[in-house]
């Protein structure tokens, strides 16, 4: 390897202290720093343009920016560097999104990926917010960097400075690409500053700092002891310890996402907003994936959906048959199921549900409108099969209560015991 990047003129061997072996300057990956920003600095700590230090260790037949190098880096590419700066594989490792399979998630896979924030990249441009920074941490850095922590959907605040992490450049609300701080201008000769906006040059360390919003300081608790411990492969909430970690996690997302869809677990959120007095949150239009939503969203909907995990599974099981949620929501779109998850919500299966607020008042408009005696009947048998208990008489006669009643039940008296099947082809 020291051969081939003496040939393209990277390592000099006949300078005098250099072994051939290692970059002049070669800085260590610092805590939580992420690939790309290693990357950088690396360029910027031996004054050269990033795209000329991409030439010369892999020529340009690789390109390495043009994909969201964070997911995609393969292991030849990571020996490179590593071998370069002089730091373990092990090390070097850390620094990719690939490390936390097992942890946060079961397989990173390429496009939307659990947890990760999307990129939406385009060229060597990102069209979304994809990585997050706290203005505290690169206004006091040494050498600012980016974390790889400020690139997961779950991190919503600094855990250091207490307060909430911006997504984009507060000035013209383009995504942080500080990978791009001198691309295209052949005048720059090196990377002179990773805090400032490509888009508009503003300083991120100037950003606006909020403390962070608590919605229930249990919950936020919760939160910042998980992601202190991401690292360890097993988690806990509140009491209760889950071995598995990435287990946790998928059933933590797999809430919020429903919480958010047209579906009977939304009432959970209602009722967390009422408890709380938290602010409406809109709904994202990419089918609902959580990590599609903003900083302020997220950070909400993580410390609700905490709260709604704590005190396992006394909490779960109470508030769900509460609010009526339906067992097959709880379960789908999982690959498998925790057990831990399933135990708990099975004994929600065969609970009546009975018909919502929202149902009964479509129905009884329903009622009020039919004038076919014909369709009327029919559709009285289906209204009693929907309403809960075994005859269905009274409860039709309190949701008929507006109107005459008596009208509508008493013909369906003859057959009291014999109920006639419906077929909608009859």
């Amino acid at each position: 390897m020291a051969v081939t990047l003496r040939m393209r003129g990277c390592i000099d061997k006949d300078m005098d202290g250099l072994s051939g072996l290692v970059l002049p300057a070669h800085p260590q990956p610092k805590e939580d720093e992420i690939f790309s920003s290693w990357m950088c600095r690396i360029a910027q700590a031996n004054g050269i343009k990033l795209h000329t230090l991409e030439v010369q260790l892999w020529g340009r037949d690789k390109q390495i920016w043009t994909r969201d190098i964070d997911r995609s880096v393969d292991d030849e590419t990571l020996s490179t560097i590593a071998a370069l700066c002089g730091t373990s594989f092990e090390r070097a490792y850390e620094t990719c999104l690939r490390e936390l399979e097992g942890k946060l998630f079961e397989k990173l896979v390429m496009g939307n990926s659990p947890w990760i924030l999307p990129a939406a990249t385009y060229h060597r441009t990102r069209k979304r917010p994809f990585m997050q920074f706290c203005p505290t941490c690169l206004a006091k850095d040494k050498s600012p960097y980016y974390r790889r922590s400020w690139r997961l959907a779950l991190t919503t605040f600094c855990d250091k400075h207490n307060v909430m992490l911006h997504d984009r450049c507060p000035k013209c609300e383009a995504p942080v690409m500080f990978y791009r701080q001198e691309l295209g201008d052949r005048w720059i000769t090196s990377i002179q500053s990773l805090t400032l906006c490509t888009s508009c040059g503003f300083d991120l360390r100037d950003a606006k700092v909020d403390e962070v919003m608590v919605v229930d300081r249990h919950a936020l608790l919760t939160l910042r002891l998980q992601l202190r411990n991401l690292d360890l492969g097993w988690t806990f909430n509140d009491k209760q310890m889950f071995q598995y970690s990435q287990l946790y996690f998928s059933v933590l997302r797999n809430l919020i996402q429903k919480m958010m869809l047209p579906w009977t677990i939304r009432r959970l959120l209602t009722v967390a907003q009422v408890k709380f007095s938290l602010p409406s949150i809109k709904g994202s239009r990419a089918r609902g994936l959580f990590e599609f939503y903003g900083v302020f969203e997220r950070h909400l909907l993580l410390q609700v959906a905490t709260w709604y995990l704590m005190d396992w599974p006394v909490r779960f099981q109470g508030l769900f048959r509460a609010n009526r949620c339906r067992y097959s929501e709880l379960v789908r779109d999982f690959k498998d199921v925790p057990y831990w998850f399933q135990s708990a919500a099975s004994i929600l299966e065969k609970l009546p549900l009975g018909a919502s607020p929202e149902e009964m008042a479509a129905m009884r408009a329903l009622l009020q409108k039919a004038t076919d005696p014909k369709y009327r009947r029919r559709l009285q048998h289906l209204i009693l099969r929907r309403l809960p208990g075994t005859a269905g008489f009274s409860s039709l006669d309190c949701f008929l209560r507006p109107f005459e009643w008596h009208s509508v039940i008493r013909p369906l008296r003859i057959n009291r015991w014999r109920w006639p099947q419906f077929s909608p082809r009859s």
